[in-house]
C-alpha cells in the first residue's frame, strides 16, 4: 500500500477544516455536528477523526488559521504605512484588513465559545495578546514623540484601538445593513478627535 505524503495529509486536513468552516458559517457552531462536518467533507468518520479529535478542535484550527492570515496582512499593511502611525491610522489599518462579515461571524462564534471551552479560550486569548503586541509596537514611535512613559501609553492606547476594532467586527455581524466603510470612517474620526 502506498504511503501518504505529509503534503497529502496536510491537504486533506485543510479540506476537512474548510468543510467545517462552511458548516460553522452556514449553521453556526452550536448547531453543527461532527456528522454534518463529515458529510460536508465527503469523508469517512475515521478519516476526519484521524485529523481532528472534536468539533472544538476544528473551530480552533479554523479560527487560528483565519487570525494568522489576518495578522500576516496587518504586518504587510503596516510596512506600507508611511508617516505618523497614530491610533486612528493604526485602527484604520486594522479595520481595512479585518475579516469580511462572514469570517467576523466565525470569530464571534469562537469568542462566544471561549468562556466554556478552555482550549478555545487559549486560542482566542493568545491571538488577542499577539494582536495587542503588534498594535503596541506600531504605536510606540508615536507615543515616544509625545509622552514621558511611551511604553505605558502605547499599551493603554493599544487596548483602546483593539476595543474599537472588536466593536467594529461585532457591528459588522450584528448590523449587516450598516455600511462598513462609513462605520470605519466614524470610528477613525472618533479616535482622531479623541487624540487631539
Amino acid at each position: 500500500m502506498p504511503r501518504i505524503t505529509e503534503a497529502a495529509r496536510q491537504h486533506r486536513r485543510d479540506d476537512i477544516a474548510a468543510a467545517a468552516r462552511r458548516c460553522f458559517l452556514r449553521d453556526g457552531y452550536a448547531a453543527t455536528s461532527m456528522a454534518s462536518i463529515i458529510a460536508e467533507a465527503g469523508s469517512s468518520a475515521g478519516a476526519v477523526y484521524c485529523h481532528f479529535e472534536s468539533k472544538a478542535e476544528l473551530l480552533r484550527f479554523v479560527a487560528t488559521d483565519l487570525l494568522q492570515d489576518r495578522l500576516g496582512a496587518l504586518r504587510q499593511g503596516l510596512r506600507s504605512v508611511s508617516g505618523d502611525r497614530d491610533p486612528a491610522r493604526v485602527a484604520d489599518l486594522l479595520m481595512s484588513s479585518a475579516p469580511d462579515a462572514a469570517d467576523a461571524g466565525l470569530l464571534l462564534q469562537m469568542w462566544a465559545q471561549a468562556p466554556t471551552d478552555p482550549a478555545v479560550a487559549e486560542v482566542a486569548g493568545s491571538t488577542v495578546r499577539a494582536l495587542r503586541k503588534f498594535v503596541r509596537k506600531a504605536l510606540l514611535p508615536w507615543a515616544e514623540e509625545r509622552f514621558e512613559d511611551p511604553l505605558a501609553v502605547s499599551g493603554q492606547v493599544a487596548d483602546v484601538v483593539l476595543a474599537a476594532v472588536h466593536g467594529y467586527l461585532v457591528r459588522r455581524v450584528l448590523s449587516p445593513e450598516a455600511d462598513p466603510h462609513e462605520l470605519r470612517r466614524q470610528i477613525v474620526a472618533g479616535l482622531a478627535a479623541a487624540g487631539r
